[in-house]
C-alpha cells in the first residue's frame, strides 16, 4: 500500500482542479473523507468541487466546507477537472455514469475500505481490513507527512466515528482507537461527533423504529431476525428514509442474534435490504442482488418491488 500511497499523492499533488465524489448514499464516511482532502487541497491552493448525489442530511450540517459540495454535475464539468477522486464508494457503475461529463482520460483514484470494490479506479485505494475510508485517508496523510488540520481532524473523525458506531461495531480495530486519539490531539472535536450520532433522532423518528421493533420476526431454521419499514409508514409519521438510519446498527447491538435484515421501501419504489451479522460474510449475499459493502455489513436494493408480510408474521419482497 506504501507505494500506492507515494503515486497517488503525487498524482494530487501535481494536479491542480480536483473533482471529489463520495459514494452515492452521501454518509459519514464517505461525506467526512471528502471534505477531509477537501480541506488540505484548499490549502494547497487548488480547486475543488465535491459532487454529491443528493442534498447533504441535516445529520452532517456540523462538517466544515458543506458549500463545495453539489449535485450540479455542470458546475463539476465547469471545473474541467485533471483528477477525480471517489471516497467510499463500492458503486462502479455510478462512477462510470459520471465518467461522460469529464474530459476523456482523465485520471481516477479509487479509496474505499468495502469488499464489494472491483477496483474500477486507474488507482485504487481500496483496504478491505481498514475500518473506515476515513481511516486509510489517514494513513495515506501521515504516509507522506501532511499536516491534518483542525477541520480536516473533525471530517476524518465523522468518517471512523459513524462507521463503527463510535467504536461499537465489528468494523472497530486497533486502528480505529489509534486514530481517534490523535485527531482529539489534532483537534478534532469528538463530542460533535458524540451528538449527531446519538442525539439526531426526532421522536416521530423513534416512533417509526417502534413499529420496526413490532415486527421483528425470527426465522430459526436460519439463524436470523428480520424487520420491515413500507413508504406508508414513512409517509403516516412523516418523516424521510435518512431518519430511518441507525436502526440495522442499533438492533444489531442489542439483539442477541447472528443475523439481522432490515428491509425498507424507499421512495423510488423499490426495497433496500441492509443486513448486519457477526459471523455469516453477508457481502456474498448484496453482491447476488447488485449490491455491496463490507463482510459483517451489508445491503441491496430491489427495483420495483414491496415488501409482503403473511399471516405468521413474516415477510418477503414482491416485485410489482
Amino acid at each position: 500500500m506504501e507505494l500506492l500511497f507515494t503515486e497517488a499523492w503525487g498524482k494530487i499533488m501535481a494536479a491542480s482542479r480536483i473533482l471529489i465524489v463520495p459514494d452515492k448514499r452521501v454518509d459519514g464516511d464517505s461525506l467526512g473523507s471528502s471534505l477531509a482532502l477537501a480541506d488540505i487541497l484548499i490549502q494547497e491552493g487548488k480547486q475543488v468541487v465535491v459532487l454529491v448525489s443528493e442534498l447533504v442530511p441535516p445529520l452532517y450540517q456540523f462538517l466544515p466546507h458543506l458549500s463545495l459540495c453539489t449535485q450540479d454535475v455542470s458546475k463539476a464539468k465547469a471545473l474541467n477537472p485533471d483528477l477525480i477522486i471517489s471516497f467510499d464508494c463500492s458503486d462502479a457503475p455510478y462512477i462510470e455514469s459520471l465518467r461522460p461529463s469529464f474530459p476523456p482520460g482523465v485520471l481516477l483514484i479509487n479509496v474505499d475500505h468495502h469488499a464489494t470494490n472491483s477496483r474500477y479506479g486507474d488507482l485504487n485505494l481500496v483496504d478491505e481490513k481498514a475500518p473506515a475510508t476515513a481511516e486509510l485517508l489517514y494513513r495515506l496523510l501521515n504516509y507522506v507527512r501532511q499536516k491534518i488540520s483542525p477541520p480536516a481532524a473533525l471530517c476524518l473523525l465523522a468518517g471512523i466515528g459513524f462507521d463503527t458506531s463510535l467504536l461499537r461495531n465489528s468494523n472497530t480495530n486497533e486502528a480505529s482507537f489509534r486514530m481517534i486519539a490523535d485527531l482529539v490531539r489534532l483537534g478534532g472535536r469528538l463530542p460533535v461527533i458524540q451528538q449527531a450520532l446519538t442525539k439526531s433522532h426526532s421522536v416521530a423518528s423513534l416512533r417509526l423504529w417502534g413499529l420496526a421493533f413490532d415486527r421483528l420476526h425470527e426465522h430459526k431454521p436460519f439463524g436470523f431476525i428480520s424487520t420491515f419499514i413500507t413508504r406508508a409508514d414513512l409517509a403516516l409519521a412523516d418523516v424521510d428514509e435518512e431518519e430511518v438510519g441507525g436502526l440495522s446498527n442499533f438492533l444489531k447491538f442489542v439483539l442477541n442474534i447472528d443475523t439481522l435484515l432490515v428491509l425498507r421501501e424507499n421512495q423510488a419504489g423499490g426495497v433496500s435490504c441492509s443486513m448486519r451479522s457477526s459471523h455469516r460474510d453477508v457481502s456474498l449475499i448484496a453482491r447476488a442482488f447488485g449490491g455491496g459493502g463490507h463482510t459483517r455489513a451489508a445491503g441491496f436494493t430491489v427495483e420495483k418491488a414491496k415488501i409482503h408480510q403473511l399471516p405468521d408474521g413474516s415477510h418477503r419482497i414482491e416485485r410489482f
